[in-house]
């Protein structure tokens, strides 16, 4: 028990840095795309790709950021087959599919979306396998609790 507790402490600072690097980037998003623009010699209307999409996935990262912070609350505090964590699960899930179209449109400007394309609807995958498991768990714990 106490390697998990150090384990969600862990990976709540893990999220925490990503957070901070999230918020900088949703105020340097349209400096750095043009600057990598400039840098590799691609055109303006590259860079204004890059910021749509980057806007456009934000309010995903930002669900998955919060659902998933609340999730490793929840845990801390000892709840893990919950309601309220099958429902967390499935906002990062549904979060992570809403990226792969906006991907898989813009790779015709950068190759690299593809990777994140395969990745979300990955990710989209194992999550919902995830929250599977977890209603599952909260059937067969409310039905212990009924037995009691």
């Amino acid at each position: 028990m106490i390697n998990s507790h150090k384990s969600i402490k862990l990976t709540r600072v893990y999220i925490i840095i990503l957070t901070i690097g999230f918020i900088a980037l949703l105020f340097s998003a349209p400096f750095t795309a043009f600057w990598y623009t400039d840098l590799t010699g691609k055109s303006d209307t590259a860079a204004k790709v890059l910021i749509g999409v980057f806007y456009l996935c934000s309010p995903a990262a930002a669900i998955v950021i919060i659902s998933s912070l609340k999730l490793l609350n929840n845990m801390k505090n000892g709840m893990f087959f919950t309601v309220e964590n099958t429902k967390h699960l499935s906002r990062m899930s549904w979060s992570c599919f809403y990226v792969t179209p906006i991907c898989l449109i813009c790779f015709l400007w950068f190759y690299g979306f593809i990777p994140i394309a395969v990745s979300s609807a990955f990710m989209f995958l194992i999550l919902r396998i995830i929250k599977n498991v977890f209603e599952y768990g909260c059937e067969i714990k409310e039905e212990n609790d009924l037995m009691v």
